[in-house]
């Protein structure tokens, strides 16, 4: 996300967001504890030709747009999915594997959990770029199928924190949702039931901070 306001949003001409809806936790609970950003990630400019002809013929041709449109707006095998959906089945070895660790079992172990000093470092950096164009941060914890493991209770707890003391906009999403395992099509991508689940947990408050601020 640093990465990408540095390289991109940065550079787009009159951008004036309201308000930038930042959902973090999830990847950041693969990252050292060290590391602020990857340089190499999500590579903004494609090294391979190939994909670079390709992108460039889905964004500039209007016949591949109109196509795609009507693949996605009338074909009833595709119509309303995403790309994890094609195949509209939950990965089985990940249904066989689901476990989804609860945030109150977390809480009341009451451990003596590792920093989060890096993770709120960027934290800081996004609330400082978000206003750099002149847009409202809103931070919102996240969770995947595994649910709250050490590291994502960690993590989230650490976020929330950090709001109340700064006075960042959050919205804890993850101690809400209650995980199934047909919200993930495969633990971290989450099905059009798991997404509708989450953006009715969140929209309340999205709304009332909208309302706030406006």
């Amino acid at each position: 996300m640093i990465s990408g306001f540095e390289n991109w949003l940065f550079k787009i001409r009159d951008f004036k967001p309201l308000f930038i809806l930042i959902y973090v936790g999830i990847n950041d609970q693969f990252e050292t504890d060290d590391k602020i950003r990857s340089k190499d990630d999500g590579h903004l400019l494609n090294p391979d030709k190939n994909e670079i002809f390709k992108d460039n013929l889905r964004s500039r041709s209007i016949i591949y747009d109109k196509l795609r449109i009507f693949k996605y707006k009338y074909l009833s095998d595709k119509k309303n999915f995403i790309k994890h959906d094609f195949n509209k089945k939950i990965d089985k070895t990940y249904i066989e594997n689901f476990n989804f660790a609860s945030y109150d079992k977390l809480e009341r172990e009451k451990r003596n959990y590792q920093s989060a000093k890096t993770y709120l470092k960027r934290i800081d950096i996004l609330q400082e770029y978000s206003k750099r164009i002149n847009a409202t941060p809103i931070f919102i914890t996240g969770v995947t199928a595994t649910g709250h493991t050490e590291k994502v209770f960690v993590l989230n707890n650490a976020l929330m924190n950090r709001c109340r003391l700064k006075n960042y906009l959050c919205i804890d999403l993850a101690r809400k949702l209650k995980g199934k395992v047909d919200y993930w099509y495969d633990g971290i991508h989450t099905t059009k039931e798991g997404s509708k689940v989450i953006a009715d947990l969140i929209a309340p408050e999205l709304i009332s901070i909208i309302k706030l601020k406006n």
